[in-house]
């Protein structure tokens, strides 16, 4: 399904695992405590939420430190948005006393683009301070 109010507002405070799609390929999974909440966090391009922190890096270049201290810009989000709709979701209903370790799972066997361990690895690497020259 489309990621839009239209395909969310029905599924309420409910647990499970988030899926998102782009082109049948994995890029996103997530656990979640309220599959209504988290959907609607992506859909708002709210900067709380874990998926649009990492489309802000990984998509628009922005530095941890600039998502902490900028309000997404109209533009910004446009361009969010504009990716986001490229995106289709899908769901695991499952016990929340599960779900993290279902989901942990999932991300090491499909290493999804957004929070995968190839993206994760990446951004440590490109953290590593360089060396000063001499």
């Amino acid at each position: 399904m489309p990621i839009n109010k239209e395909h969310t507002w029905m599924l309420g405070n409910k647990p499970g695992i988030i899926c998102i799609f782009e082109d049948e390929e994995i890029v996103y999974l997530k656990n979640s405590k309220s599959i209504d909440k988290t959907l609607n966090e992506i859909i708002n391009v709210n900067k709380n939420n874990e998926l649009i922190r990492i489309m802000l890096k990984i998509e628009l270049g922005f530095s941890e430190k600039k998502i902490k201290q900028k309000i997404i810009s109209n533009a910004n989000r446009n361009k969010i948005k504009k990716i986001l709709k490229r995106f289709e979701f899908s769901l695991i209903s499952i016990d929340i006393s599960h779900s993290e370790a279902v989901a942990n799972a999932f991300i090491i066997v499909c290493d999804p683009r957004y929070n995968g361990q190839t993206t994760n690895m990446n951004e440590v690497l490109d953290n590593i301070p360089e060396k000063k020259k001499a």
